[in-house]
């Protein structure tokens, strides 16, 4: 079957009614996406989605995705909300949703949340991947959108992995999470992720072939960045900040830059880092005092062995 998310919305918006499209030789639910208006629908786990165009999901609505759902985009496909538009993607520890490409050699446009600050979107142990294919960041958070994302991945991203673009308090959040093999999202300023307003704790950023973390924070802005791992970028950290509690060993050129504020993290050595130097942080970095080990990330029972 091919259907648009609103004919989805009115003719399969549960689990026992998308069961009809079981046994097709596919086992899968094809939508062609369009905009969802004052509706809901949700993907399940044991039916997969093949998305062939942008989903928007629009005014009054909600896309829900249950533990286990999984939603293939083609590589023009964008999943979006707009004003007043919800996604709860909530999975579980043993079964992830997933958003990823049909095909992972081309790549989707990933996930893009616009909205107020009323309307919040929630994205749990969810796994994002393959995202940014014609675009400079797999998730994009906007104007000013409430967002929660906790205990999700966001990995394999052809260019950037997470933009919160906000000059204001958008109560935007990623916590418990993990960002990995991820490039620069803007040629001229090639950060995996780039903050102006928001919080990050207890997350990994890593691996990556460009810079890490990018924070821009003005007047009415509030960036708060705590207990968490920048490891193996060009630069760790760049921009007007103030941040606690990272590790920022390991990465090749700058573990920092700018004239920052990083108190209690671990730079390598108890003493602090070096300054001016590679693999250092610039000067006029306030780095004192220097944590006299590496900073741990409880929460991810996952470290080092995310799900496949």
């Amino acid at each position: 079957a091919y259907l648009s998310i609103a004919a989805l919305a009115r003719l399969a918006a549960d689990s026992v009614s998308q069961d009809r499209w079981r046994g097709n030789g596919r086992d899968t639910l094809v939508t062609y996406g369009g905009g969802l208006v004052n509706d809901s629908v949700t993907a399940y786990g044991h039916l997969p989605w093949r998305v062939l165009d942008e989903i928007n999901v629009q005014s009054g609505s909600l896309l829900t995705a249950r533990p286990g759902a999984r939603l293939g985009f083609c590589d023009t496909c964008l999943f979006r909300t707009d004003y007043g538009g919800r996604v709860s993607l909530r999975g579980s520890a043993t079964a992830h949703v997933l958003l990823t490409a049909s095909d992972t050699t081309r790549g989707w446009l990933g996930l893009t949340v616009i909205g107020s600050a009323r309307d919040t979107s929630r994205v749990v142990n969810t796994i994002v991947e393959y995202g940014s294919s014609d675009r400079t960041y797999s998730v994009w958070v906007l104007n000013p959108a409430a967002v929660f994302i906790d205990s999700t991945i966001i990995r394999r991203c052809r260019r950037g992995a997470l933009l919160f673009n906000d000059y204001g308090t958008a109560p935007a959040t990623i916590q418990r999470s993990l960002i990995e093999d991820c490039h620069g999202g803007d040629p001229f300023d090639p950060f995996a992720v780039v903050i102006y307003s928001g919080t990050i704790r207890q997350s990994v950023i890593r691996r990556a072939s460009a810079s890490g973390l990018y924070l821009i924070t003005g007047v009415a802005d509030s960036v708060t960045v705590t207990g968490s791992v920048l490891d193996g970028f060009r630069t760790g950290i760049a921009g007007q900040y103030t941040a606690a509690a990272l590790n920022l060993a390991g990465n090749r050129r700058r573990a920092a830059r700018g004239a920052g504020i990083v108190r209690n993290s671990w730079w390598g050595a108890p003493s602090g880092p070096r300054v001016g130097v590679l693999g250092g942080v610039d000067p006029g970095l306030d780095f004192a005092p220097a944590a006299p080990g590496p900073i741990s990330v409880p929460w991810l029972s996952w470290w080092g062995t995310p799900p496949p």
